[in-house]
């Protein structure tokens, strides 16, 4: 039984308590995290242009924590604040008590201060404040009241100790007293309490610190009311008679007294506060605070037990506009509004401002917290709405009652979630749950699921047929007499999201995440309409309508009309923010009614014309839920994922409020003062032609916004310099350059609605950004020319010192050459002539080992002779010297040596052919002498216009960056070889990994 119990209750209580919340209010809260420098917000106001303007206590500016802290107002620009610093040339502010903006535009600032309190004009264009001088006697300072406008004029209380003057500001900004009073008993400072009513006959003033007083403009007492509740001992509780607030309504003025829960009157005549007898206009006494808009609406704030309820002034009483959850209970309120009927702005006492956006006239929101599913009509009054998970609901929309559906099975509640659609015959529901079919009778409510496959979507073409969707399995059939699943399709290669047909048809039109299929129930002929044809085939809604026949809604926000005859499809809309589709409604006028996942867009299809509605329109949630929307008699039913919509379209209609882009702040580095500076006034901007940024700092912040605060806008920015590509500046109105390129700029800034709308005109913004002298363009031209002049001169030095290095090596070459001919010619002239005789006489005198010796000692003159000087290379030629030589090699050395030498005599005269062979001679005693290799390959062949060598051993191999190798007197005699012949030289080599030697020659025939 307990069990069962507490099914119920988790089940069907929770969805009847969500179903009450029908006046949900959105609230907005901004903290210090968002720059909300104000503990105790005890001041607002906004200025000509709609920027919010806050003022009030910080706990941290005082002596004993920070005394070299100062106060400040802030503006906000419904997304950023910026502090303006209240002047610090007079006693030390403490509090900002009140902020007034007058008829000019400028503002009433009166402050707290060490010395008592001071009075400002403010301009919140340019930031200025100017101190207004008020005559006082007194040492211990003075107290104000806030100030009061009445019959052209603006009027204020003064108080010095005991004596209370009534003063004007003349035109010159200069207060004139009235008339003053010295009766007061007690000496006290005017607060925030204090009140100052102004008729044509009468003045009253009231405070919390003595009874309420009636004056002549003379400054006569004419009545001070009974003093006996301004007990000030402290261990008597007693409950003041004092006005919270007061409002006038024609000729009378009301006021509530603190701890009374009657609306009370001013009776003139009888110079009294008399109670209301009509208990409709009485309120809770706990924590209420009043405000009047420029239209004259008047809105209160009551604090009822748990929560803050908002009430407007009727003429039959006091009706709750809506209902705030989530404040401080102990937190004092101050409210400000530009149309109470939308919204109000309420600064509190523990660090938060809020904007409370009320529920809107024109567009009801009804379940919030629920996603919606399906809304079927029962009768002329009565609605079935489904939701995801929190259950069905019965709606009756002349009461706009709901009341759970409660549905059974098997005598067990049960509730269904994601439903697709209901249908309905003479006993019966057909809906879906997950994977099921459900029936569900209407007498009884019992329910019977007919599980298969998670549904999609579905359709139900006549009494005994379903037709639904599947993801990844096949389109089925459902029997509502058998109860039979069969399967028409497959489709396991897509998802299905759209089933519809036209009356008395038997082809479904298929919505697939491929394309559009259609299907015939009866001959199960397909055709399909693929990716091939469409712009976007993920189509994610289908429906059929009489006037304008199939429609499909894709992935991209495409809306489609089909023909299924032809299968030819056409655009009629496309959506701003390419967002998909999910439903669509038609109202009496030709307007399309286009529910997206980003905004419901009232669509023209003659002119093209668009608007877009979201949550600041009073939509519960921007994003529209799939199969929930319906057209009744008296308006339009809209599902989202967070609550039901209903509205009427013919009254639906948006108030556009104008808005312009301005800046608002600067920060640069100020060359003169070698700091950073902060403009906060904007008739600098405006008298500013460029912005120059010095050279050795080019930093720029740089903030702006939107004029008349709107929250829930959903506005972002970009920009842009000098035309180039937009950048995104998402919701953030600032830009900061970190350094700023040298030069000209044209900084254009645009803000951008949530539908991808421009708002207001772009801002424009001339910076110029200074660069040092020395990166001037005569700079830079002077310098490039002294450059070119050094270089010119290097390059000449260099060439010379090449040419003559090139001379000195070619000529130190050829005296190596000449040398080694003269040494080799004595050797074999000379030496081996004289050998040769000693042989001869040794052979003729028998003595062979003396002529084996002979004999030996001069085939090696011969053979260094030849070293020294090839002659052969002038006998057989280059390309068959350098083969000869190779062959001398493989005989005399244990190297096997492999060559392939292509005949090049053509490309070299004697010189260069006698270097290049001396090239490769030196290369390969290189080899034998230092690598120990087994193995010696030669190529030599003519590719292209260059003469390729590659030398190439098995040896040691050396490290190339050694630099004592690289320096070696035998690498740079191949090097320089190469250099004469104009060639390249590349040398590859590691150790234990051998050696490669490569050059390129350039040749010319």
């Amino acid at each position: 039984m307990k069990k069962g119990l507490l099914h119920f209750l988790l089940y069907f209580l929770l969805p009847a308590v969500l179903s009450a919340q029908s006046d949900v209010v959105h609230q907005s809260i901004f903290s210090k995290k968002d720059g909300l420098a104000i503990d105790n917000i005890s001041a607002l106001a906004f200025d000509t242009d709609g920027f919010l303007w806050l003022g009030g206590e910080k706990v941290d500016v005082r002596n004993i924590t920070s005394p070299n802290k100062g106060m400040v107002i802030q503006r906000f620009n419904g997304q950023m604040f910026h502090n303006i610093p209240l002047p610090n040339d007079g006693p030390r502010i403490t509090e900002v008590k009140h902020i007034l903006k007058r008829g000019d535009g400028l503002f009433y600032v009166s402050v707290i201060t060490e010395m008592g309190d001071n009075l400002f004009l403010f301009d919140p264009y340019t930031a200025t404040f100017t101190r207004l001088k008020i005559a006082s006697q007194s040492k211990e300072g003075i107290s104000l009241s806030k100030i009061v406008f009445y019959d052209g004029r603006d009027y204020l209380l003064v108080q010095e100790v005991g004596t209370l003057y009534l003063k004007v500001v003349k035109e010159d900004n200069s207060l004139e007293t009235v008339f003053s009073y010295a009766g007061l008993d007690e000496i006290f400072a005017f607060d925030g309490s204090t009140e100052l009513i102004l008729t044509k006959n009468y003045i009253a003033i009231g405070d919390d610190n003595f009874p309420i007083m009636f004056f002549d403009w003379e400054g006569n007492l004419l009545r001070r009311l009974s003093a006996d509740s301004f007990n000030r001992e402290r261990d008597i509780l007693v409950s003041k008679f004092y006005m919270e607030f007061y409002f006038k309504e024609r000729d009378t003025v009301f006021t509530f007294i603190k701890n009374r829960k009657q609306l009370h009157y001013f009776d003139f005549e009888k110079l009294d506060v008399v109670p209301l007898t009509d208990s409709r206009f009485s309120l809770n006494p706990k924590g209420r605070e009043l405000y009047r808009d420029k239209q004259g609406k008047i809105l209160i704030i009551a604090n009822e037990s748990d929560s803050y309820k908002c009430y407007t002034k009727e003429k039959n009483g006091f009706n709750v506009r809506a209902q705030i959850s989530g404040l401080d209970q102990e937190s004092s309120v101050k409210m400000i509004a530009d149309d109470v009927s939308e919204g109000v702005w309420l600064g509190l006492s523990n660090k938060e401002l809020r904007y409370i956006q009320f529920p809107s006239d024109k567009i009801k929101s009804y379940l919030s917290g629920s996603a919606l599913r399906t809304i079927k009509q029962i009768d002329s009054v009565n609605y079935l709405v489904a939701t995801d998970t929190d259950g069905w609901f019965k709606m009756n929309s002349q009461t706009e009652e709901f009341e759970p559906y409660y549905l059974k099975e098997n005598g067990a509640p049960y509730k269904p979630v994601y439903n697709c659609n209901i249908f309905e015959d003479e006993s019966n529901y057909w809906s879906s749950s997950w994977s099921s079919i459900l029936k569900i009778d209407k007498r009884t409510r019992e329910t019977q699921a007919f599980r298969h496959f998670p549904v999609n979507v579905m359709a139900m073409p006549n009494d005994s047929s379903i037709v639904y969707g599947t993801k990844g399995y096949n389109l089925m059939h459902f029997d509502t007499r058998t109860y039979e699943h069969k399967a028409l399709l497959k489709t396991d290669t897509l998802e299905i999201y759209g089933v519809s047909f036209k009356p008395d048809s038997e082809t479904a039109v298929l919505g697939t995440t491929r394309g559009i299929i259609t299907f015939n129930l009866a001959t199960q002929e397909t055709k399909v309409l693929g990716p091939d044809k469409l712009e976007d085939a993920f189509i994610i809604m289908g429906m059929y309508d009489e006037e304008h026949g199939f429609l499909f809604g894709t992935r991209e926000g495409h809306l489609l009309q089909f023909n299924p005859e032809t299968m030819q499809t056409n655009i009629v809309y496309k959506d701003e923010l390419n967002s998909p589709i999910a439903t669509v409604l038609f109202d009496d006028n030709g307007l399309w009614w286009i529910n997206t996942f980003n905004g419901m867009v009232a669509f023209n299809p003659e002119t093209k014309e668009t608007t877009r509605y979201a949550t600041k329109d009073g939509l519960s949630n921007k994003e529209a839920n799939r199969h929930s929307a319906l057209k009744t008699d008296s308006g339009f039913f809209l599902g989202t994922i967070d609550g039901l919509n209903f509205f009427n379209p013919e009254t639906l209609k948006r108030e556009e409020v104008a808005c312009d882009l301005v800046p608002l702040r600067m920060r640069f580095f100020d060359a003169q003062k070698k700091d950073y500076v902060e403009v906060v006034d904007r008739s600098a901007f405006a008298k500013a032609k460029k912005i120059n940024l010095p050279a050795e700092n080019r930093v720029f912040d740089f903030d702006f916004g939107l004029t008349n605060v709107v929250v829930g806008r959903n506005e972002s920015y970009r920009y842009r310099l000098n035309e180039s590509d937009w950048i995104t500046l998402g919701q953030s109105p600032q830009l900061r350059f970190p350094s700023l390129s040298t030069g000209n700029h044209n900084l254009e800034i645009e803000a951008i609605d949530f539908s991808g709308n421009k708002i207001g005109a772009p801002l424009f913004v001339e910076i110029e950004a200074q660069e040092f002298f020395y990166k001037t363009w005569w700079f830079y031209l002077l310098l490039t020319i002294s450059s070119i002049s050094f270089l010119v001169w290097l390059l000449y030095q260099y060439k010379e010192r090449s040419e003559m290095q090139e001379k000195f090596a070619r000529g130190l070459l050829a005296s190596q050459e000449q040398e080694r001919n003269r040494i080799a010619k004595e050797l074999h002239d000379s030496i081996g002539q004289q050998l040769t005789l000693i042989k001869q006489n040794a052979q003729n005198q028998n003595q062979t080992e003396i002529a084996g010796l002979t004999n030996q000692t001069l085939n090696e003159v011969r053979s260094i002779s030849r070293g020294l000087y090839p002659a052969l290379l002038s006998q057989l030629g280059l390309s068959e010297s350098i083969e000869q030589l190779l062959l001398e090699v493989d005989e005399q050395t244990s190297l096997f040596v492999s060559a392939d030498i292509d005949e090049v005599d053509l490309y070299f005269n004697s010189e260069s052919a006698l270097i290049f062979y001396r090239f490769i001679q030196e290369s390969i005693t290189n080899v034998i002498k230092h690598s120990n290799a087994k193995t010696l390959s030669v190529v030599v062949a003519k590719e292209g216009l260059n003469i390729v060598t590659t030398i190439q051993d098995n040896g040691d191999g050396f490290d190339t960056e050694d630099k004592l190798k690289r320096n070696s007197l035998g690498m740079k005699t191949l090097e320089e070889r190469i250099k004469i012949l104009r060639g390249t030289l590349k040398i590859d080599s590691r150790k234990g990994q051998g050696t490669t030697i490569f050059s390129e020659i350039p040749v010319t025939k």
